[in-house]
């Protein structure tokens, strides 16, 4: 893995830097070649489906076990006659065999100057006090997604250049961590190293105000 991992904060950041607008501006170039606008890229895929057994929590209720179906339009827990279905609205966790999937809000997604209060499902696939890490499944494929304690929901570029500016604004003082940013060594499938390696070397978590800067509220 490119020697990602000496010991503690082995990992390292950066792009040579590529600025959050261009790397908007390069997403909305490549995506326009493509006939598609740049926000498509992170719209949920419709087609995601997880279902099996598990269980699942509503808004302020307790746990309950049920058959799941889960996409990323609703919940349907039950089947036949006694199935139930719910807007992700209602929805706060859902649990499918071993996945374990949450709802978020207040999300900003790559390319957009808002923050979305819209609901979105995310599967966990790393917890930490400082944050969270979920897969979200959109028309790209799957994002990494990162939910921090305040709250606040943070969607990552897929395309490498992308992400590498968007991680530069979360862990970029992290010396090591810039330092392999800057050489391109670093991709979105290294995401929960990198986060792994900073609160290593910086366990109270995240300064995201760059991360979230001039960004407003939105629908």
């Amino acid at each position: 893995m490119r020697q990602l991992l000496r010991p503690v904060c082995s990992v390292l950041l950066f792009l040579g830097l590529s600025t959050a607008s261009h790397a908007q501006v390069g997403l909305i170039i490549a995506a326009a070649r493509l006939g598609v606008a740049a926000a498509t890229l992170a719209n949920a895929d419709m087609q995601y489906t997880c279902k099996g057994p598990g269980s699942y929590q509503l808004n302020s209720a307790d746990w309950q076990p049920a058959p799941i179906v889960l996409t990323n339009g609703n919940l349907t827990a039950g089947k036949g006659k006694e199935a139930k279905q719910f807007g992700l609205d209602e929805v706060r966790q859902v649990v499918v065999r071993t996945d374990t999937f949450v709802v978020v809000r207040n999300v900003k997604f790559p390319g957009a100057n808002a923050i979305s209060a819209a609901p979105a499902l995310g599967r966990r696939t790393w917890r930490h006090a400082q944050v969270e890490l979920f897969n979200y499944y959109a028309a790209a494929g799957a994002l990494p997604m990162l939910r921090f304690p305040d709250g606040k929901v943070l969607v990552l570029p897929l395309k490498p250049k992308d992400f590498r500016a968007a991680m530069l604004k979360l862990v970029g003082d992290q010396p090591r961590l810039a330092e392999q940013l800057r050489g391109n060594e670093l991709e979105p499938e290294h995401t929960r190293l990198i986060l792994d390696a900073y609160l290593r070397w910086k366990p109270t978590g995240f300064d995201t105000t760059a991360s979230f800067a001039n960004d407003q509220p939105g629908n």
